[in-house]
Order: structure tokens, then C-alpha cells, then sequence
């Protein structure tokens, strides 16, 4: 596919959420502090994004809304040179989706939340900014989803990262698997990881391949992320960028192709009477070691 293609459809993707009624239509004055924190460092140009939902950055429906209206606004941003993602947690990167909002909820609400999702994903999919993810804590599911969006992931020691979303009773969407399957080396053990719902300790994490270095703190890991954007400074923007999207485009046009049936497939299955079974006992048994 052109370039000049692959940019026309990215801007399709963003107009897409215009009509699947993505974001909220409440007034202004009456919105929520947003649940993404934005600080563009003076020195580098980069911005960090961090995830401010504690204690453990369950995704809700506006915790994902407010993802891709940050990155959409370090897209705009006249001389950004890059996106770190991480957490105000230092135990937790992002724990997922917050099955609550999937748990007893009706058809439009549950609409919502999946759109959120699918729109989140592809904003830092798709994005032609350098990506990173600083893992400060434990990725799990849709954290781990998030961190695979990325063009390069630093994790802190012992923590785990994975794809787990079976073990809660949760189809992995096929985007999601693309992108697993577009960072690691082994396609069959990544299908492996998945069927299984496999975590990783950071060390075997980046034995096999699921991120690319390791730091032994937050600060160290922040300098690594500089140093990973300085692998650029030789390169034509404009050049790299463009080969970014060549190299993700029929994952980016699958799902475009898909979304829709996506998003059905997604309510036919957690609405099934045992997928909300499972639920249900799920998260009852999570509230149970809460209290323990």
C-alpha cells in the first residue's frame, strides 16, 4: 500500500469515532480530569504519557478515551519527537481491562467501552511518532496490549507481562493477536502464550523477545528511552515514518476491514450466559483476596 494511502486511511480510522459515538458529549465544565497525564520533557521533545487511574489502571472506558486523546494531542504538538507510556503506579504498568464494565452491563454501554478500546489501540498503533513503553510494573492483558503497540519496550525487574485475557474468561481480539504477533520472534509460542493466557517475569520477558531491555529503575529506564529516540537522529522523519506504517499496514487495513465484526463478536461473547458466569465468579473471587 502507498504511503500517501496508508495516511489517508489513518485519518479515516481517527473520523471513524465521529460516527460510532465514541466520545462523550458532556459539556466541557462537566468533564473528568483527565486520567492521563501529559509532560513533554524541555531537553528531548519527548512527552510521557502517564497512566493516572491507581491503583492499578484498570481500563475503563475513559481511562481509553483519554489514551488517544493524548496521543492525539502530542501529534499536534509542533516538535514532539516521541511517546513514552508508563505508569503513576510502582507496582502496576496497567492491569487490563476493568472487567466491571463488562460485568451486567447493557448492549450500549458494553458498544462503548469496546470502541474505547479499539480506538485506543489504534491511535497508538498507528501513530507515525516514536513509541515506547517504560514497564514500571506489572502488564497484564490489555497493559500488555498497550505495551506491544509500541516500537520499543524497557521493563523494571520482577514484574509480569502477558496475555492473560483467557484466563478471565476473555476472547483475545484478532487485532490484538496481530500485534503480539508482530513483536515476538516466535510466532507459534506467541499462539502458545496466548491459548494459555502465559505470563512472563521481566527477565524471561526479555529472553524471549516480548521487550527489549531491562532497567533496574524508573530513572534508568527513562534515559534508555532517550537513548532508543537518538537511534533516529540520523534519519529523515518523514522517511522513518512512513516505513513505520509500510511495516504495520495490513494489520492496520485488516482491521479496518473488521472492525464492525469485531465489535459484534465481542457482544455475542461476553454477553453469552457462561462468559458472565465466569465473570461473575471472577471478580467475586478477586474481591475475596482483597479482603484477605
Amino acid at each position: 500500500m502507498a504511503t500517501k494511502q496508508l495516511l489517508q486511511n489513518i485519518s479515516r480510522y481517527n473520523k471513524i469515532n465521529l460516527h460510532l459515538r465514541t466520545f462523550s458529549s458532556t459539556p466541557a465544565s462537566r468533564q473528568q480530569k483527565s486520567l492521563v497525564d501529559i509532560n513533554i520533557d524541555a531537553g528531548s521533545a519527548v512527552a510521557t504519557l502517564t497512566l493516572n487511574r491507581l491503583p492499578a489502571n484498570a481500563l475503563s472506558l475513559q481511562l481509553m478515551t483519554d489514551i488517544k486523546k493524548a496521543v492525539e494531542h502530542c501529534e499536534k504538538l509542533d516538535k514532539c519527537r516521541g511517546i513514552i507510556l508508563t505508569s503513576a503506579s510502582d507496582r502496576i504498568f496497567c492491569a487490563g481491562l476493568d472487567l466491571t464494565e463488562m460485568y451486567k452491563s447493557d448492549e450500549q454501554r458494553l458498544t462503548e467501552f469496546w470502541l474505547s478500546l479499539q480506538n485506543a489501540w489504534l491511535s497508538l498503533f498507528s501513530t507515525t511518532l516514536p513509541t515506547l513503553a517504560l514497564i514500571n510494573g506489572h502488564a497484564t492483558a490489555g497493559g500488555c496490549m498497550f505495551a506491544t503497540c509500541c516500537d520499543y519496550r524497557v521493563i523494571l525487574p520482577n514484574f509480569w507481562i502477558g496475555l492473560n485475557e483467557t484466563k478471565a474468561g476473555v476472547a483475545v481480539p484478532k487485532w490484538v493477536i496481530d500485534t503480539y504477533y508482530h513483536v515476538m520472534p516466535n510466532k507459534r509460542l506467541a499462539e502458545a502464550d496466548l491459548l494459555e493466557g502465559r505470563m512472563y517475569k521481566s527477565a524471561d520477558a526479555l529472553k524471549m523477545g516480548l521487550v527489549d531491555d531491562m532497567a533496574n529503575n524508573k530513572a534508568e529506564a527513562f534515559e534508555k528511552c532517550l537513548k532508543f529516540i537518538s537511534r533516529y537522529d540520523d534519519v529523515e522523519d518523514s522517511a522513518r515514518a512512513a516505513t513505520k506504517l509500510n511495516s504495520r499496514s495490513n494489520i492496520l487495513k485488516e482491521f479496518e476491514q473488521n472492525r464492525s465484526e469485531d465489535l459484534q463478536s465481542f457482544l455475542k461473547n461476553i454477553q453469552s450466559k457462561s462468559v458472565q458466569e465466569f465473570l461473575g465468579k471472577y471478580l467475586q473471587g478477586l474481591k475475596q483476596k482483597s479482603k484477605k
